[in-house]
């Protein structure tokens, strides 16, 4: 019998005899819907369209979404919110609402699938380590769960750091020797002091991403767009010799934004809510990542525990639980920087590699194939702005055809294919 129904577009969802009722299948459901509600676009399309947007959760090629739409492979949770969200937005939706909504499904999927296999998953031992159900003190689940926001120690400053409150802000002046001193920058600025000027026309401020405004219906999503691209515009031009209406905008095959004609600036780009951090950097590739800790306290363990090493686990239990929270963000940051530099996103599971923690001010990359850290391509670093968001930046220092030292070899192709697109 056949294991799917095609139509004469797209995917159909598999029937009752391959994915029979339940919470795996109400997921499944979920997402044609918002497949079906979006046109059912083909996977090349969904796969740049999610690496386009800076704001999802995760990325996911296109091998991966039409096994996931086909009900081949059950996947984490990032990647759900990702694919929902991707879909709401092009069918002109709000994505919140779909993000929350098809995250308890994919709980309720999860417990529908450990129960089926009668095995519990690290996760789960850790909540009952107690044996009430409850996390066992000093374990890291009973961390995450009773952290205080204000928890902070180990804060790591950063030289390389900007705050910016709009376009007339006086240190706009220290930019330019930043980067020349340092040799990477990072801009933190609010969307709302980054409504682009009436001199600043969408058409010219958008360029090729302008299909992909009008695309939108949401208009938070607009200004969004709007308001990133014009904060990347003046911190190109407070960078260079440049005036912020000559920095034009592109996009690579990868995803990739960069300044048309300028080869020698790399750029970052990442959200969380209002604030907004560029990279820049003049000495390879720059990649950039941002959390809270309350974005990162209210993900369900089993993701928690989806983006850790095993040496991480271990060495987050090891440590005072104090600690906790400001290492792991740190960690979390820097996978996130990582994976955005090398262009790819969450299609790079976090706990494939990880990074040295017995010296937070100045993590290394570590892979199953490396016995010891090697800093001399990569170069990594964690910033506080002070009011709870925790930045991290990675920054690879190699040409395209001197491939990173620490990456894989699988890792080391996709790096030169991304480079070359």
């Amino acid at each position: 019998m056949s294991q799917q129904r095609r139509g004469t577009r797209g995917i159909d969802i598999p029937t009752e005899d391959v994915l029979p009722p339940g919470a795996a299948r109400e997921l499944l459901l979920a997402l044609h819907v918002l497949y079906i509600d979006a046109d059912r676009p083909g996977v090349r399309d969904i796969e740049t369209g999610m690496k386009e947007d800076d704001e999802l959760p995760g990325t996911m090629n296109r091998q991966a979404v039409s096994d996931v739409l086909a009900g081949r492979v059950f996947p984490r949770l990032m990647q759900t919110k990702a694919l929902a969200m991707f879909l709401a937005k092009s069918a002109g939706g709000d994505p919140e609402p779909v993000r929350e909504w098809v995250e308890r499904l994919w709980k309720e999927a999860y417990e529908e699938r450990r129960r089926a296999v009668g095995q519990q998953t690290a996760a789960d031992q850790d909540a009952q380590e107690g044996g009430d159900g409850a996390p066992e003190p000093g374990s890291l689940l009973h961390a995450l769960h009773h952290l205080e926001d204000e928890l902070f120690p180990h804060e790591i400053e950063s030289d390389i750091a900007l705050m910016v409150t709009g376009p007339t802000d006086d240190r706009w002046g220290a930019l330019a020797g930043i980067l020349q001193d340092a040799g990477s920058a990072l801009v933190v600025g609010r969307l709302t002091h980054w409504q682009p000027s009436p001199a600043e026309s969408v058409v010219s401020l958008l360029g090729p991403e302008l299909g992909r405004y009008e695309k939108t219906k949401d208009p938070a999503e607009r200004r969004r767009l709007l308001s990133t691209r014009a904060l990347i515009r003046h911190s190109v031009a407070a960078a260079t010799d440049l005036k912020p209406h000559q920095v034009v905008l592109r996009t690579s095959p990868g995803g990739r934004l960069y300044v048309r004609g300028m080869d020698t600036i790399d750029i970052g780009l990442t959200l969380d809510g209002d604030l907004a951090v560029v990279g820049l950097t003049r000495v390879g590739l720059i990649g950039v990542g941002i959390a809270t800790a309350q974005s990162v306290a209210a993900r369900p363990p089993a993701e928690l525990l989806d983006v850790l090493a095993p040496h991480e686990v271990d060495f987050l239990r090891s440590i005072a639980r104090e600690e906790r929270m400001s290492r792991l963000m740190n960690l979390w940051v820097l996978k996130d920087a990582y994976t955005k530099c090398i262009g790819q996103g969450r299609q790079l599971h976090y706990t494939a590699f990880g990074f040295t923690t017995d010296q937070p001010a100045t993590p290394a990359f570590l892979s199953p194939e490396i016995s010891s850290p090697h800093d001399d391509d990569w170069s990594f670093a964690t910033y506080s702005t002070g009011r709870g968001h925790r930045i991290g930046a990675a920054v690879y220092t190699q040409l395209p055809d001197a491939p990173p030292s620490l990456l894989d070899r699988g890792l080391r192709a996709k790096l030169r294919n991304f480079l070359t697109d």
